[in-house]
Parts: structure tokens; C-alpha cells; sequence
């Protein structure tokens, strides 16, 4: 395949039969330089040279120059220079020298590579870092630092913040009677169904165990608690699947607070206010909104 052409640079991705040219396949076999001074007398082109005739063709090709270099394990290629009849052939010194810039360029193009591997690497360590592996959204710690983010954003901008703490009720019956891989199973689903329900500037992370929390940024505590009832609902309407089958149903518990608020002037604060308000939900029976 070539890939870019000096004679055309809006040549790219075109096929070439390689049994049509030996000095390429010489350079792929012996992984070295291939210097052709004259391809009318040169002994490797004698088959070509035989084909070009029965074709009736004469290329104007002169010199040949090809010089193998590897990427990596998976990409190889050759640079390949000729010159036409006219022109002067080309010497052991091209060679020399266009070996030289080759090299340059394919370190140039591996330092690169390496460049970007290192960044995707350092990526995905990170997203490692911050994701929750069951149910991929973000973890308790990428959390709270997205919470003290927000929570400085809403004091510089004197807006409001809510927190919503969603707690799963008689979970520990569905790892008990069904399995923990059952419960891990509902537990993804339910960090599907979270993430699908809020806006784009809401932030969903799972805390621990089956416990949810959702920073809803510019959104006052009656925002918040109509938010959190339509939630409530949507969960126990929602059929979980499990075992392969639907029909599998769950309610939940929610606790909310605002910042700032009484009683909620820091990130701590916020953070106690909402799991006060969610344990009045879970102790008050369950599948209820506190605040």
C-alpha cells in the first residue's frame, strides 16, 4: 500500500502488486538498503524487464533507491526514490543520506507513538482511578472531589446546590436469597437507569454498597425534592432484569439537601444534612423522599 507519493501528494492508500517490483520485495526479504543504478542492465529487473516487453511498455524509470524501516511489530514500511531517464543515477551517497533522514523520521514518528501510548496509558489509569467497575460511574472519591468543585462554584456564583443520597431498600435480601452476582447485576442496572435520567450538568456516583449520590448543580431544595420524588417513582416502576428474565422490582429511599442552606454553609455539612434526610426516609418506612 502507498501511503503518501512525492509525485502526487493526493495519492493515498493505493495497491500495488509487489511481484511487480523486485526491489521492494528484496528490501522486504533482506531488511536492507537496495540500490539500482540503471534498471536497463541490472540482472534483478531481468523478469521485469521481460514483462514490460510483452506488455509493450517502457517505463521511464532509471535509478531505484528502497530502504526498509519498522514502526513497530505491526508497521513496516520502505521508502522508495527513483529517477527517470534524463535524470542522473543515483550514488552510494543518496543512499547514505536518505537513510539518515529515514532513520530521523521514523525515531521522530515512534517518539510519537510512545507519546501517545503514554498519554492513553496515563487515561485509562486515571479513569481506573475514578470509575466505579461495576456500574462505571464515577467513584466515592472522583466524587468528592467533583463535589468540593461544585460546591466552591456554587459560593463564587452565589447559586444553589442540591445532593440527593439514594439508598436501595432490603437490598442485603437480594444478595442474600439471590447471590451477590445477582445483586452486582441489579446494581449496574441501576447505575444505567441513573445516569440515563439526569442532565447532562449532573453528576451520578455510586458511594459505597448500594448506595447512590447525585450532585444536582443550580437546583434549590423544592427543585431537588420534586426531582427526587420523580426518581423515587421511576425506580419502582422500573423491571430490573435478573436471572435473564424481567419483572424484578425494587424501591428506594432518598435523602436531599441544599447548599447553601441553614445548617449547610461547607461540602461536610452538605454531605451530613443528606444522609441525616435519608436516614429519616429509611426509618420513617422506606420508598420516601426526605429533606
Amino acid at each position: 500500500t502507498v501511503v503518501a507519493a512525492y509525485d502526487d501528494p493526493a495519492i493515498t492508500d493505493l495497491q500495488v502488486r509487489i511481484d511487480r517490483y523486485p526491489e521492494l520485495v528484496t528490501a522486504l526479504r533482506t531488511n536492507r538498503p537496495v540500490l539500482i543504478g540503471d534498471i536497463a542492465q541490472d540482472p534483478m529487473f531481468a523478469d521485469t524487464r521481460e514483462l514490460w516487453k510483452r506488455e509493450g511498455r517502457t517505463p521511464p524509470i532509471r535509478s531505484v533507491l528502497t530502504i526498509p524501516f519498522g514502526l513497530d511489530r505491526r508497521q513496516s514500511g520502505i521508502f522508495f526514490l527513483r529517477t527517470e531517464r534524463g535524470d542522473r543515477t543515483l550514488t552510494a551517497e543518496d543512499s547514505d543520506f536518505a537513510e539518515v533522514v529515514i532513520r530521523a523520521a521514523v525515531a521522530a514518528i515512534r517518539r510519537a507513538h510512545a507519546l501517545e501510548s503514554t498519554r492513553a496509558d496515563n487515561r485509562r489509569l486515571e479513569e481506573l482511578a475514578t470509575t466505579d467497575a461495576l456500574t462505571r460511574l464515577i467513584n466515592r472519591r472522583a466524587l468528592l472531589e467533583r463535589l468540593s468543585v461544585e460546591v466552591d462554584r456554587a459560593r463564587r456564583f452565589k447559586s444553589q446546590l442540591s445532593l440527593l443520597m439514594l439508598d436501595l431498600d432490603h437490598f442485603k435480601q437480594v444478595n442474600d436469597v439471590r447471590g451477590h452476582l445477582a445483586g452486582d447485576d441489579i446494581l449496574r442496572q441501576m447505575g444505567t437507569l441513573l445516569a440515563g435520567v439526569v442532565r447532562t450538568i449532573d453528576v451520578v456516583a455510586r458511594y459505597g454498597g448500594e448506595e447512590f449520590v447525585l450532585i444536582l448543580p443550580e437546583t434549590s431544595t423544592d427543585g431537588a425534592a420534586v426531582f427526587a420524588e420523580r426518581l423515587r417513582e421511576r425506580v419502582a416502576e422500573e423491571s430490573f432484569e435478573l436471572d435473564g428474565a424481567k419483572g424484578f422490582h425494587l424501591t428506594c429511599s432518598i435523602g436531599v439537601a441544599t447548599f447553601p442552606s441553614p445548617h449547610v454553609a461547607s461540602t461536610e455539612d452538605l454531605f451530613a444534612r443528606a444522609d441525616e434526610a435519608l436516614y429519616r426516609a429509611k426509618s420513617g418506612g422506606r420508598n420516601q423522599v426526605r429533606t
